[in-house]
């Protein structure tokens, strides 16, 4: 007497991997959203604000107002003037240095959900072929051959 085991699939696995597909199918979505955030953070990494920086230092002029004046080392005197040569030097790395920034988190962020994307979609297929072969019926049910 030869048994075999049943190829019907339990409610367990075809709930396992439905869930499963439905959770990739959800994070493959986040994953696309963020690429195209990423994509877009990289044609303008100049904007200010969104990684945390101040958003007055947009312009040279903003960034003037703001940083014009050093308060004196010495108690009790008045601020001393920064000239406009300094500043513009001073604002030109600032600002290179945030472009630069902006640059690299919108390269992680994408190259990150590149990945969870692509993983995303491995998962999906291998579960969901695996769901349409736990239940199939081409093979001999057990308890009709003797």
């Amino acid at each position: 007497m030869v048994t075999a085991v049943s190829r019907r699939p339990t409610l367990i696995q075809q709930i396992y991997g439905y869930a499963v597909c439905l959770i990739t199918i959800i994070i493959a979505l986040i994953a696309v959203t963020q690429l195209l955030n990423g994509a877009f953070d990289l044609t303008r990494p100049a904007q200010f604000g969104r990684f945390g920086y101040e958003p007055g230092a947009a312009t040279f002029e903003q960034y003037r107002v703001e940083h014009a004046t050093q308060p004196n080392v010495k108690a009790g005197e008045a601020a001393v003037a920064v000239p406009d040569s300094t500043l513009r030097r001073a604002f030109d790395e600032d600002r290179a240095a945030r472009i630069a920034y902006a640059h690299w988190d919108a390269t992680k962020s994408i190259t990150m959900h590149s990945v969870l994307l692509v993983i995303a979609i491995i998962l999906f297929v291998m579960h969901w072929r695996w769901l349409r072969h736990v239940g199939d019926d081409s093979l001999p049910d057990p308890r009709t051959t003797a």
